[in-house]
């Protein structure tokens, strides 16, 4: 059932200088950047030769410091070292930490919460209208927000992809097809249906993300650089290759996966990394491409093997 994929990737290591993303944490010794992933990888911040003083800008700045950088890495031993040219964007009192935009988020919209386990999915879902919309059955009900992959914000009118994770013993009951991936789209405020099951399982258990397409054919792609870092807020385009061909343009999530990408049947995709979201669309792929124009495919977070930069 998986999909057949002709992958493009523009390889981030062949760049001398790059763009990099995190926050700005200091120790004895000066500033580090956190990158944005579940790793949290630590750079050593110094300036690069004949740059002047770019980090001017972020000593002395106090609580969440969130930075994008242009340097160039280098290792000293153990060490991570990034040699920065330029400060391209500071924002203050924001985390691009997936976990900090959560807790954010629920501290703002649900009074009480667990601390030991987060249950904000069965809060929600309790306090749902009774007219809302229900999926499925049980005595536990569930109700989520989709938050946009760059932002972190709540993203209205989005069409998303639901499951569970794949370390969690459990598939959707409500789902007949082989994948368990509920496909739907969210409201004017990012918040999908209420659904029912019969277990209590927590938040970490579900796997919620854009979609692109639909269809019972589906993958992800996970992006890393050539430390094997998971690359989060890297833009990305994925491109059908349907006569039209189609487009989903897209960031990273802090885990380094794409939207969920999915199709009728097995389909041609292309996936480019972009040095910029808004950079110029291709007009063609490169390889033989698919006859089936009706439906659109890609690939993301499903029972296939893993791949270093590729689908899972």
């Amino acid at each position: 059932m998986a999909l057949v994929v002709g992958l493009t990737i523009l390889t981030v290591q062949a760049h001398a200088q790059d763009l990099f993303t995190g926050m700005v944490v200091t120790d004895e010794q000066g500033l580090l950047l956190e990158r944005c992933h579940a790793g949290s990888a630590h750079y050593r911040l110094v300036a690069a030769p004949d740059a002047g003083d770019p980090l001017a800008r972020l000593r002395g700045q106090n609580g969440l410091i969130q930075v994008e950088v242009i340097a160039r890495y280098r290792g000293e031993g153990d060490a991570h070292v990034l040699e920065v040219m330029s400060v391209e964007r500071i924002t203050v009192g924001k985390s691009c930490h997936l976990a900090d935009a959560l807790e954010a988020y629920v501290a703002e919209h649900v009074v009480e919460r667990d601390i030991t386990d987060r249950w904000e999915a069965l809060e929600l879902g309790s306090a749902a209208r009774a007219d809302t919309e229900v999926i499925g059955s049980g005595d536990y009900a569930y109700r989520f927000v989709l938050l946009q992959p760059r932002t972190g914000k709540p993203a209205p009118d989005t069409d998303y992809a639901l499951t569970t994770s794949r370390a969690t013993d459990y598939k959707l009951p409500f789902v007949a097809d082989e994948k368990k991936v509920f496909q739907g789209r969210t409201d004017s405020e990012g918040r999908t249906p209420v659904f029912r099951l019969p277990v209590r399982l927590p938040d970490n258990a579900f796997d919620l993300r854009e979609r692109f397409g639909s269809g019972p054919y589906g993958e992800t792609f996970h992006l890393t650089d050539h430390h094997d870092n998971d690359l989060f807020n890297m833009p990305y385009l994925v491109m059908t290759c349907t006569s039209p061909p189609r487009y989903f343009r897209g960031y990273t999530y802090p885990n380094g996966d794409t939207a969920y990408m999915a199709s009728d049947g097995p389909i041609n995709i292309q996936l480019l990394v972009l040095d910029d979201i808004d950079d110029p669309l291709p007009t063609r792929c490169d390889d033989e491409s698919s006859g089936d124009g009706e439906d659109v495919g890609s690939t993301t977070r499903g029972e296939d093997p893993e791949g270093g930069a590729g689908g899972k």
